[in-house]
């Protein structure tokens, strides 16, 4: 009786997890927009990723309680070689510093979404990068708009020293990347 009992028991905890269990895709919208935006002791640089390069739809399972989603799977992934910083030169520059070579992608993965009622559209974001080879935990708070499907819009800088990564010198190194770049996102998706 009571094998049969704790049996119950976790039956009925797996099904009851399994109801709160929400499985969707989505689509990124062409209005989407993604860029990374650094700076050098001389100037300043834009590459923006073409956003045309996400048309599947993307899988995403997570979990709502109260106002915190958490999910099981959200993942992004760029290619480097979508991102155009305007010129030749410099998207080779680009790829040379991301070792596009040995790791051609960039994985940005959700992990928790927590909402703060009195916030307002301000949610804090946990997720996780996967670049070159190295993983980074990142906090990050995202403004979320629910009119047409759903937008997030945010921005996190990260060092890019911390992913093992040496900026490309010019000029017999008279011309530097600044460790700090700025991910700049404004994201569109609609459920399918």
């Amino acid at each position: 009786m009571k094998r049969f009992l704790s049996l119950f028991l976790v039956f009925a905890l797996l099904s009851f997890t399994l109801i709160n269990e929400t499985k969707t895709t989505v689509l990124l919208s062409p209005e989407s927009k993604l860029y990374v935006e650094g700076t050098t002791n001389i100037s300043d640089f834009n590459c923006k990723f073409d956003i045309n390069a996400l048309k599947g739809k993307i899988p995403v399972t997570f979990v709502k309680h109260s106002n915190n989603l958490t999910f099981k799977q959200a993942k992004l992934t760029l290619n480097n070689n979508c991102f155009d910083c305007g010129s030749k030169g410099i998207n080779n520059d680009f790829n040379k510093l991301l070792k596009t070579e040995d790791y051609p992608q960039i994985v940005l993965t959700l992990n928790e979404l927590k909402q703060n009622p009195a916030a307002g559209n301000v949610a804090e974001a946990k997720l996780q990068i996967d670049m070159a080879g190295i993983t980074k935990p990142y906090n990050i708070p995202v403004n979320i708009n629910k009119e047409n499907g759903i937008r997030v819009k945010g921005q996190l800088d990260l060092k890019i020293s911390d992913f093992k990564l040496e900026p490309p010198k010019k000029v017999f190194g008279l011309i530097k990347v600044k460790d700090v770049i700025t991910i700049h996102f404004d994201l569109v998706l609609n459920r399918c």
